[in-house]
């Protein structure tokens, strides 16, 4: 079974189960481990719940992307033992459920179920053992990314990017991942990947104020576009990221909705699902692009 179906499939079990099981009196309880606040992720989890009027009692933890708060987040759930842990983002499911080891089903959680979102490689991180089997019985979960194959013959198909510079947080590492594969497809797909890494502050997050100063040497070394994969950091500083990429005239290319709908991006991808009656729903990835940003690269060419 695929994890990109696991979502629905759970949920929907999970429907049942709390119909069966619990009341109002007796609500299931749901233990929901943050990074970044309560997003758009948890916001439609949580709105999934109340639209149905679901027996729920949600238990929300923020780590403000503050790694040393998840040990405690961990012994919590433990000591809790809630009917569901969610975890949002690699780092806090590396935390909370943990890696996967060969040849044991065993999770952080004992025998807690346990159910990820916004992973962006789940099987290079260590947290499934493949796309079809999660390798432990008592977890599931969802990735969030199109293949960066996709989105860099997407970008490709718009220009020719020669260069391609990306700006990440050694901290995170759905962002680390991301830059591998990226050298890994820069040598398949005829780019030069021009990378740099935010520094650190003494607890582990990323520096703020860093943004034009990469950004600037970035155009001092003449790349075509900015990438940006999967990136917590970039996401929640995007209007700081994408302001300091159009001081240098560099376009940005983002995996988020966000930063192109809500910020200065030019592309974005998503996945669409079109159905017809005669057969069945069919999945694409299509790009889209912001027209204004097309007249910006020019200019710098």
């Amino acid at each position: 079974m695929k994890l990109d179906r696991l979502f629905g499939i759970a949920m929907l079990l999970f429907s049942l189960s709390a119909t069966a099981a619990f009341t109002p009196e007796q609500p299931a309880r749901v233990y929901m481990v943050l990074w970044r606040g309560c997003e758009e992720a948890c916001q439609g989890f949580r709105q999934y719940l109340e639209d149905r009027e679901l027996p729920v009692e949600l238990i929300l933890r923020d780590a403000n992307r503050d790694k040393t708060r998840l040990p405690q987040f961990l012994a919590e759930a433990r000591d809790l033992r809630p009917d569901l842990v969610v975890t949002w983002g690699t780092s806090v499911t590396k935390a909370i459920i943990g890696p996967i080891e060969a040849g044991s089903a065993e999770t952080l959680l004992g025998d807690i179920p346990a159910m990820f979102m916004v992973v962006a490689d789940p099987v290079s991180a260590g947290i499934v053992e493949s796309y079809a089997h999660s390798g432990r019985p008592t977890v599931t979960g969802i990735r969030n990314r199109v293949p960066e194959e996709v989105q860099i013959r997407a970008i490709q198909d718009y220009m020719e990017a020669r260069r391609i510079g990306v700006i990440y947080s050694p901290s995170e590492l759905n962002s680390v991942l991301n830059a591998e594969q990226l050298k890994v497809l820069s040598g398949e797909m005829g780019f030069e990947l021009v990378e740099r890494t935010l520094a650190l502050g003494d607890k582990g997050g990323p520096l703020d104020g860093q943004l034009p100063k990469l950004m600037r040497e970035l155009a001092q070394e003449k790349v075509d576009v900015i990438y940006v994969g999967s990136s917590s950091y970039n996401l929640q500083q995007r209007d700081e990221f994408t302001r300091a990429a159009a001081v240098e005239g560099l376009p940005v290319a983002s995996a988020y909705e966000v930063m192109v709908t809500d910020s200065g991006a030019c592309w974005l991808w998503r996945t669409v699902t079109t159905t017809s009656v005669a057969s069945p729903p069919t999945r694409r990835t299509r790009c889209f692009f912001r027209g204004s940003c097309r007249a910006s690269w020019r200019s710098r060419h």
